[in-house]
């Protein structure tokens, strides 16, 4: 505790939002659950930042028009 009296609370994992350009002539991909996601480097530890996916996802070329 401290001297503030407060209570921690419990730490939240990051989450993000990818975007995922698939290469000319791939039609579609299935990205398996856990595949880690570099995204980057600490700024002060140098240590890569990963994410991991949280379950299977298929991508495909299909995009989005408008909104």
């Amino acid at each position: 505790m401290s001297d503030l009296r407060a209570t921690p609370l419990p730490g939240l994992p990051s989450s993000a939002f990818v975007y995922f350009d698939l290469q000319p002539g791939v039609d579609h991909l299935i990205l398996p659950k856990d595949t880690q996601l570099l995204a980057g480097q600490h700024p002060q530890t140098h240590q890569p930042i990963l994410y991991h996916t949280l379950q299977d996802m298929m991508l495909s070329q299909v995009k989005v028009g408008e909104i």
